[in-house]
């Protein structure tokens, strides 16, 4: 068995739905860790996303609708109109959230990462026997271990005069850059405290977005949509459990554009993925 990490870089709005309404402005939630609530893309929502892409955009062209690929990485069952029933070879873990941008006076955005989303992916690679590429091994280790900003301090690595990040004003700064992990998450980067963090991605500070559904000119249904900004960036381990020399999966996801969640007809969900290293850009 062979685990691969995958960088899920969100080029639009992302909204997979947990079925939820807060039953006050939200109507329609987004999915969330159950440990520590920040935004995430469960298993079954992630895998079923990567089984469309295959069935629609890979064996739509090559192998003119058969499930050739599919059955075999994800799984036959009746349900999808395979023939028998079958476990895939991988396994896909859920996508946690690694960055999210943040709006600033200077720059468009600047991209927030916190201590707590680092340890939880140095974690997760020793769980699957993930080894990161030499640089970022190091990097991830050393950001573990010193970077624990204050709450309502978020540190930088830039000129802090006149700055502004959301709704923070002081900042500390830093003089030691991460140049592997820029190259992930984005050069304009910002580390929170692990409660600014999970403050700025709670249900009071992800976007919603008004949705209406028209018939004749005329307003029928109107709700509310919480949403993951694009170029927020996600991680998620995939395990491969079939033949780690011929990986079929990573051959057919590898630098391509994937839509997950809902609302594509809107433009959502548009995803680059990719392992590391990262060879183009998007």
């Amino acid at each position: 068995m062979k685990s691969e990490l995958y960088i899920i870089e969100c080029k639009s709005n992302l909204h997979v739905g947990s079925g939820d309404s807060n039953y006050g402005v939200i109507d329609k939630l987004i999915q969330r860790d159950t440990t520590d609530q920040l935004p995430c893309i469960y298993s079954s929502s992630l895998k079923g996303a990567f089984r469309e892409y295959f069935e629609e955009v890979i064996e739509g062209s090559k192998y003119k609708g058969q499930k050739v690929l599919s059955d075999s990485i994800f799984g036959a069952g009746d349900n999808k109109g395979s023939n028998g029933q079958s476990k895939g070879s991988h396994i896909f873990q859920q996508a946690f959230l690694l960055s999210i941008p943040l709006r600033s006076n200077r720059k468009p955005y600047f991209n927030a990462i916190a201590p707590f989303m680092v340890k939880q992916l140095i974690e997760l690679a020793d769980l699957f026997g993930y080894k990161f590429p030499a640089g970022l091994g190091k990097e991830l280790g050393h950001f573990s271990e010193n970077y624990k900003p204050k709450d309502n301090e978020p540190i930088i690595f830039e000129d802090k005069k006149d700055l502004e990040i959301e709704d923070f004003l002081v900042f500390a700064k830093s003089d030691i850059l991460l140049p592997e992990l820029q190259k992930i998450i984005g050069n304009d980067m910002v580390i929170l405290s692990n409660n600014d963090m999970k403050r700025l991605t709670n249900d009071y500070h992800l976007p919603i977005i008004a949705r209406n559904r028209l018939e004749n000119g005329k307003s029928q249904n109107l709700w509310y949509e919480q949403v993951v900004p694009r170029q927020s960036v996600f991680t998620a381990f995939v395990v491969n459990g079939g033949d780690p020399l011929d990986d079929k999966f990573k051959t057919n996801v590898e630098e391509k554009t994937v839509q997950i969640g809902g609302d594509s007809s809107v433009g959502y969900g548009y995803c680059f993925v990719y392992s590391l290293p990262k060879t183009v850009k998007p």
